[in-house]
């Protein structure tokens, strides 16, 4: 018998980040596997739009279905047959999120008997995320949600850091790492330009640090040891940083040399990964970056920070992970990916490798399944310290 799977989010919107291409690719790769899947989101035309370019994007399973439900925290109680029958009915129920109407729905709804439930916080719930508008989310946790996450069997977290802090947080929580994946594109494309660019792909927020880059990019230039000819592409939607960060680059003396692209999708942000020399991300805070892997199943070494959680990237030998606060060491690390041409085709195929043995979409939903057969909780907490601990420190 296929095992029925439902992931719940509140958008599917590409705009508003990762997750919502974590659960459609997921989703589709658990699909192609055997399971029935439905997507779970918020009824609205725009829902519905981003699902049927998703699918035209990746082809669509045939078992893979769209349910949509009210929006908003007083319609959704309109749908409470709807929660009932869908846990009823399923064997997994994969929450993704914390705060959101869907996913609160579920589990203020989950009553014995229903189907697993497995919630995956996309580092909402860790120290630095429950710092941004600390009082409502501290008022919120305090009057349900704290209850509510009880009824949680299995905790996705996406590395071992991110299980720890869990723990934290929820001592008594049964806790599994659940990596995110990618694709590996068939062939490499021509790029946008001839001429060669340093990329930074993700949404303009200082947690993912372009502020850093801008000034690590600006400081090699003034030293010289960044290439004349060499630019900085910066490519994402704006979440509030996109006018300071033009006016840092003029005060730079470094516009001619970059620029801003918006957001990018589809063959537009394939073809900026093919051509880029490098990648950096510089974030502050990070749950498990696509946009790392992205980088490395094309081939494109990356320069980051110990906040991103992907410490296979210095083991495997595939980018730089350095202090994103010491603009000099940033500085120095591109320079060496940029000058080096060696070091760059090594670091490349390194990160191919990488990708094609642990992070593909396939593998990541084989995993997916032993997560949800963990779903009894036999593993202690106390376990699963252990487990993230030594995997944290290698």
């Amino acid at each position: 018998m296929s095992l029925k799977i439902a992931h719940v989010i509140q958008s599917i919107d590409p705009r508003f980040g990762g997750p919502s291409a974590v659960v459609m690719r997921l989703a589709r790769a658990q699909a192609n596997l055997g399971a029935k899947v439905s997507i779970v989101t918020v009824s609205s035309d725009n829902e519905r739009r981003c699902f049927d370019d998703w699918m035209t994007q990746m082809g669509q399973p045939v078992n893979l279905e769209l349910v949509m439900w009210p929006g908003g925290w007083i319609r959704n109680l309109r749908v409470g047959s709807e929660v009932h029958e869908l846990l009823q009915r399923l064997d997994i129920v994969h929450l993704h999120g914390v705060w959101d109407s869907l996913v609160a729905r579920c589990l203020l709804a989950r009553a014995p008997g229903d189907a697993c439930i497995v919630l995956a916080p996309h580092g909402m719930l860790s120290p630095w995320s429950m710092r941004q508008k600390k009082a409502k989310k501290k008022l919120v946790w305090n009057l349900w949600m704290r209850s509510a996450l009880s009824r949680v069997d299995r905790f996705h977290v996406l590395n071992a850091s991110e299980g720890l802090e869990l723990h934290a947080l929820l001592p008594h929580a049964s806790i599994g790492v659940l990596p995110n994946g990618t694709d590996l594109p068939h062939e490499q494309g021509p790029g946008i330009t001839d001429k060669p660019y340093i990329l930074f792909l993700a949404r303009l927020h200082v947690m993912k640090g372009p502020d850093r880059l801008i000034d690590a990019f600006a400081s090699g230039v003034k030293s010289g040891s960044l290439p004349r000819e060499l630019g900085l592409v910066i490519a994402g939607p704006d979440f509030g940083m996109l006018s300071e960060l033009r006016l840092r680059v003029a005060r730079l003396g470094i516009a001619d040399r970059v620029t801003f692209t918006g957001a990018v999708f589809g063959a537009e942000k394939a073809a900026l990964l093919d051509g880029a020399v490098a990648l950096c991300q510089p974030s502050r805070h990070e749950g498990f970056s696509l946009t790392l892997l992205e980088s490395l199943a094309h081939g494109v070494p990356v320069v980051t920070t110990p906040e991103s959680n992907l410490p296979p990237i210095l083991a495997a030998d595939c980018g730089f992970v350095v202090d994103g606060d010491d603009i000099t060491a940033l500085s120095a690390s591109l320079s060496r990916v940029v000058v080096d041409r060696e070091l760059r085709d090594r670091m490349s195929h390194a990160g191919r490798v990488l990708v094609s043995r642990h992070y593909t979409w396939e593998k990541v939903a084989e995993q997916a399944l032993q997560l949800y057969g963990q779903c009894s909780g036999t593993e202690s907490a106390a376990d699963d310290v252990d487990r993230f601990s030594a995997a944290r420190t290698g």
